[in-house]
């Protein structure tokens, strides 16, 4: 187990990837995401947000899961927005 979140980071660059990991991450990250605002406080902070475009920026080159230097896929940001909508409807439905 790595003692700081660094140690993790270099730990899982040592990581054997299954050869369809480009395929499957996408999916992998949205059902992970969607575990996440399962908790109470973090779903309504993630609903706080509104209808504000979610975009995870970064310094460090990330342009799949987010925005580099005003460039990038920004998937995570996608995916939180999708989750965000998702718990949205979710909550109107459960308030009819």
């Amino acid at each position: 187990m790595a003692r700081t979140p660094a140690a993790a980071k270099q730990m899982g660059k040592s990581a054997q990837l299954p050869e369809d990991w480009d395929a499957k991450k996408i999916d992998i990250m949205r059902t992970l995401v969607r575990e996440k605002f399962k908790n109470p406080l973090l779903r309504s902070m993630l609903l706080a947000t509104g209808e504000v475009y979610l975009a995870e920026g970064n310094w460090w080159g990330d342009r799949v899961w987010g925005i580099c230097k005003g460039t990038g896929l920004n998937w995570l940001g996608k995916i939180l927005m999708e989750v965000r909508e998702e718990c949205r409807r979710e909550e109107e439905s459960d308030n009819d």
